[in-house]
């Protein structure tokens, strides 16, 4: 009767621990534009998920989304994939750490994020071969 009760508890318990098998990546983004942090399991989930910032020196993160539903404290937050992570657009106070949690066992993995500024074309040349140079080899110059 013991040992029934052990298997079927171990079988409850190794059916419900995961692995974050894709976790999110340390990015630089570009202010202004769009940024993508995967975050994925190694098997279904249908409990709770967030994700939390680590911004601005707050202590234990601020919840910028959960789910289910479906649930972000800004419009520039959102669900990307399953259970990834889309800020559009990207502004430099988005820099930091960001989470993603898996509620049930208390499943995370954690990535940096830094801001830069925006990107453009250099305009360093004057003649037409040097124009046409530049098309091919572009300068990026940061803002």
């Amino acid at each position: 009767m013991c040992l029934c009760l052990l298997v079927f508890l171990l079988a409850i318990w190794s059916s419900q621990a995961f692995e974050i098998d894709v976790p999110p990546q340390n990015a630089v983004a570009v202010a202004g534009s769009s940024l993508q942090l995967t975050c994925d399991i190694d098997q279904e989930y249908n409990g709770y998920f967030e994700w939390r910032a680590y911004i601005g020196g707050k202590l234990g993160g601020q919840q910028i989304y959960r789910s289910p539903p479906f649930t972000s404290t800004s419009p520039r937050f959102h669900k990307f994939g399953d259970f990834g992570l889309e800020i559009d657009p990207v502004e430099w106070r988005d820099a930091g750490k960001y989470s993603c949690v898996f509620l049930t066992g208390d499943v995370r993995a954690t990535a940096s994020i830094v801001v830069i500024g925006q990107l453009k074309t250099c305009s360093l040349f004057t003649n037409l071969f040097e124009f046409h140079m530049q098309l091919i080899f572009p300068a990026v110059c940061i803002l």
